[in-house]
Parts: structure tokens; sequence; C-alpha cells
């Protein structure tokens, strides 16, 4: 086979898959440990995020936030969507690090008797970000927390 019938073959094969979207880097990897102090504060979730989630459906309630804020203590106030479903609750946060992750450093979420450990921590333009995959990882979408 020709280099280039095989090359094509190849990028083809790969924008059907919709793959190519999962492999375009969306943030750029924090190298080092995140520490707890760079961590508490309120973060939001972004317009566009709330915007792609209306896209799929999602609708707003008036008086919904959706916002994380994690405290020095360790505690955290979680208002804002988990598994689709909008939720309100109070729990701990830790932050993780496993450097065979690509993006090494995480948040896990404990709600009495339900761990999260959806939240990656990572860099984009405005700064680090807290973020999700929104649905399918491959699709690209993320709900990003500035």
């Amino acid at each position: 086979m020709k280099p280039l019938t095989l090359v094509l073959a190849l990028v083809a094969t790969v924008a059907i898959s919709g793959c190519y979207v999962a492999a375009i880097p969306r943030f750029k990897v924090i190298t080092h440990k995140v520490t707890a102090a760079e961590l508490v504060g309120r973060w939001v979730l972004s317009t566009e995020s709330q915007q792609s989630m209306a896209i799929d459906g999602f609708v707003k309630k008036e008086g919904q936030e959706f916002a994380i804020i994690l405290r020095s203590d360790g505690s955290c106030s979680y208002h804002t969507v988990l598994s689709g479903q909008y939720v309100q609750r109070e729990g701990q946060w830790s932050a993780t690090y496993d450097p065979s992750d690509h993006y090494g450093n995480g948040l896990d979420f404990r709600f009495q008797d339900t761990v999260v450990d959806l939240t990656s921590i990572a860099m984009d333009s405005s700064g680090m970000v807290l973020w999700q995959s929104w649905g399918d990882p491959d699709t690209g979408c993320d709900l990003v927390y500035h």
C-alpha cells in the first residue's frame, strides 16, 4: 500500500470514529503536585460550559448556582451538576496526585457515602481550572470551573 493511501485511510478512520476530538489537547498539564492552598476558594462553572449543558437539554432552574467552594479545613460546598443532575451537597474534598495519569492532579469529593473523583486540575488560557467531561470524553465537551 502506498504511504499516502495509508495516511489518508488512517486520517479517515480517526475522523469517522470521533476520537480526534479527545486527542486535541484542551488543557495544559500542571507538572507539579497542586497544593490545597492553591485550590481553596470559590470555583464557578464557565458560561461556555453552561451553554453546552443547555444545548444538551439541561434546563437551569431559577436560583441554581454552579459553583464549588473548597475550604481550607477540607470541607466543601458542591452546588453543581453531578451525573447529569443538579445537586447541592456539603462534604469533604482532597487533592490527589497520580503521575501516571495524563493530567496528574485531581480532586476527590466525599459526600456521606458517595465518593466522586471525576474532576481534574489543569491550566487554560485564564489560569488554573477544575474540569470534568460532560458526557462522552471523546466529544471534547467539558464542564470547566474558574
